[in-house]
């Protein structure tokens, strides 16, 4: 669906998330992350980041984005590209009809039962767990 992220699709699908009561994470392949305390997040070569207004500090350019959040307590940053972004998605899970928005493509997160009608994606729910860091 997308080939690539860019910085008005991230800045819009941000906005919103966050009118609509949804909590926006970014998974950032491992690759593309330079910090050392931020990469050691990592699970399955991905690092799923908190990027809402009240977590972190963004500055979106048209080359990726400058990262800055807490993680344990310290404020950490890196410039994470827009070609390591592999996908933004709702963390509460309180989306029902909707998309996980990728830079191959788009992942339906209606549930079996829930689909009234098949749709031509592969059907994923992006697993979750407890993050440490943050304000949240």
């Amino acid at each position: 669906m997308f080939k690539n992220f860019n910085a008005p699709m991230f800045l819009a699908l941000r906005e919103f998330m966050e009118n609509n009561g949804m909590k926006p994470h970014m998974a950032v392949g491992v690759k593309g992350i330079t910090n050392p305390v931020i990469a050691s997040y990592a699970r399955n070569g991905v690092v799923y980041l908190n990027v809402s207004t009240r977590a972190a500090k963004l500055h979106v350019s048209d080359n990726g984005i400058d990262f800055e959040a807490r993680f344990g307590g310290q404020l950490q940053s890196d410039f994470l590209p827009w070609e390591d972004i592999q996908y933004v998605v709702d963390a509460n899970g309180i989306v029902k009809d909707a998309y996980v928005f990728t830079t191959d493509h788009a992942f339906d997160l209606r549930g079996e039962e829930e689909a009234s009608t098949p749709v031509a994606v592969p059907v994923a729910r992006p697993k979750f767990g407890v993050v440490q860091g943050g304000k949240e």
